[in-house]
């Protein structure tokens, strides 16, 4: 090999390494070797059976791709009544010499694969392996069972392994396959992810700091059985006429934007001020006379009163994981977003009886809480055993740590991301996450190695619309920006997020950090970033 026309020299150093040693070969002899290959337990720290690799496939490059081995295989576990937990890893022939773990989500269920474009990135980026990292992935340590995937809250050690145990188990075995495959260990080990793989980005850095360099962590519930709690609550107040259908959706969110939008400076259906509208929004203008229910062109009390259970905080009396009580309630605004209040809260249709709908939430009361598939109706709170129960999956799931003293003082850097027009997870829960780890560890501490940036207007998955039906700015490229951060030392501050139309962009917005908002300067093109500052509340 002449290392002399290699554009990557770490590569160089690790060929070398490993021809000396005669043990790693990082090309399609090497892929091959890799099959049917058994490790034995004593790799990983957490109880396991032993793991192994059931397919290597060399994938040959092409135009927009280095060539890879796509490794995948499984982990077994102790319980032989559990599942074992798939991983998938992804071996450039070109490595960098860094490693990235990606997080699912939902209730997790299928293997995450980690070939394509990161969460959040735009359709003319580049995927992480195409750029020489290795990539991660599990499925959470079960399958995505039917008729409900909640079946595996019954068993004890897939619980544990959905909640932190796969992305730990698969992290330690990946380092056993890169020492087989490359003869080294990775410079660098990142964990990236969006909804619960955000919470496990979290939990990577929570229980596991000198694991990894660094985390990118998007609208992560970290809250976790919080949600689940007022997610149920606020769903069950849809009942007996506190529905919504698509049109009483869309009056309710035009409401609201006819009240908040201007507050940050243009008219744009954004609401880009997002601290502030909840306390001075009103109902009066959309109510129905008397309250009753008279179509579409406004809401009764009922609605009213369902509104404000999901806008409002939900207490549950006693103290899950780190003492939490209450959860903050949902977006103000951003309602008829697609993906937006339906489904997380609202279902197609009007629910007459409490046995369907809830998504994961009633899943998680069903099988985990009660331990009963047919549950149907209200948990009772003050039953010491449902209180336990929570008190115990909050312990094991609920990354809700404001003390990150371990992971900054090892030099990791953390970059968290939250979108205004959730109504999956709670961005106000997530604000109010920052504030405490803000005073538990002092600001000038925290702005040394974490960065807190809110996209306004968008739903859990990213993107939204404006009042004309183009697309909110949303694309920003966070783990570039942390890579960056960890191998230069230089912090990224402002960004910019884009909206593309037909590969090209089309709008730009700054990203500004919490709690800043972008606000239009008064002149000039609504659609360019620099017409905007970024503003305190």
């Amino acid at each position: 090999m002449n290392c002399a026309a290699q554009s990557r020299a770490f590569l160089c150093a690790v060929v070398a390494t490993a021809a000396m040693a005669g043990a790693a070969h990082a090309d399609e002899t090497g892929c091959a070797s890799l099959v049917g290959r058994l490790y034995p337990a004593s790799v990983i720290t957490l109880p396991n059976n032993g793991a192994k690799i059931i397919t290597a496939e060399w994938v040959t490059e092409r135009q927009d791709f280095t060539a890879y081995c796509k490794v995948r295989g499984q982990i077994s576990p102790v319980d032989p009544d559990s599942t074992p937990i798939l991983f998938a890893i992804n071996l450039p022939v070109h490595w960098n010499g860094k490693a990235v773990q990606l997080g699912g989500g939902g209730l997790n269920g299928t293997l995450v694969e980690g070939t394509g474009l990161l969460r959040d990135n735009a359709p003319p980026g580049t995927a992480p392996l195409a750029n020489g990292f290795v990539t991660l992935g599990t499925d959470g340590g079960h399958p995505n069972a039917q008729p409900e995937i909640g079946v595996f809250f019954l068993n004890a050690e897939a619980v544990i392994n959905n909640a932190y145990g796969a992305n730990k188990k698969a992290y330690d075995l990946s380092l056993a396959i890169l020492r087989d495959y490359y003869g080294a260990s990775p410079s660098r080990f990142y964990f990236i992810g969006g909804s619960d793989g955000g919470r496990q980005a979290m939990v990577a850095v929570q229980r596991y700091p000198q694991d990894y360099d660094g985390a990118v962590a998007i609208v992560p519930s970290l809250n976790g059985t919080g949600h689940y709690l007022a997610k149920y609550n606020a769903w069950r107040a849809t009942f007996g006429g506190g529905w919504y259908n698509t049109a009483k959706i869309a009056l309710l969110a035009d409401d609201t934007s006819r009240q908040c939008d201007q507050l940050d400076g243009i008219k744009d259906g954004v609401i880009s001020k997002y601290r502030g509208c909840l306390a001075r929004y009103k109902f009066e203008s959309i109510r129905c006379p008397n309250g009753r229910d008279t179509g579409d062109a406004c809401l009764s009390d009922q609605q009213i009163a369902a509104a404000k259970v999901w806008r409002s905080p939900y207490h549950w009396g006693f103290p899950l994981n780190n003492g939490i009580m209450s959860l903050e309630g949902w977006a103000v605004g951003g309602e008829a977003l697609p993906r937006g209040l339906n489904p997380w809260i609202m279902l197609d249709e009007p629910p007459e009886r409490d046995d369907s709908g809830g998504g994961s939430a009633a899943q998680f009361m069903r099988y985990f809480v009660m331990r009963d598939g047919q549950f149907r109706g209200n948990l009772d709170l003050t039953n010491p055993t449902v209180r336990n129960r929570l008190q115990e999956y909050s312990r094991l799931h609920d990354p809700n740590n404001p003390d990150l003293s371990a992971f900054q003082k090892r030099g990791g850097k953390l970059i968290l991301k939250e979108n205004t027009g959730d109504f999956s997870v709670s961005a106000e829960s997530n604000f109010t996450y920052f504030g405490s780890v803000v005073r538990t560890m002092g600001a000038d501490t925290v702005r040394s190695f974490i960065r807190f940036y809110v996209n306004p207007g968008v739903n859990h998955g990213g993107s939204g619309l404006r009042i004309d039906g183009s697309a909110i700015p949303d694309t920003v490229d966070l783990f570039g920006e942390l890579d960056k951060w960890v191998e230069t030392g230089k912090a990224p501050n402002q960004l910019t997020v884009v909206a593309y139309k037909g590969g090209r962009p089309a709008a730009s917005k700054p990203l500004c950090e919490f709690p800043e908002y972008p606000r239009y300067k008064g002149n000039g093109d609504p659609d360019v970033a620099a017409n905007y500052n970024c503003a305190k509340p």
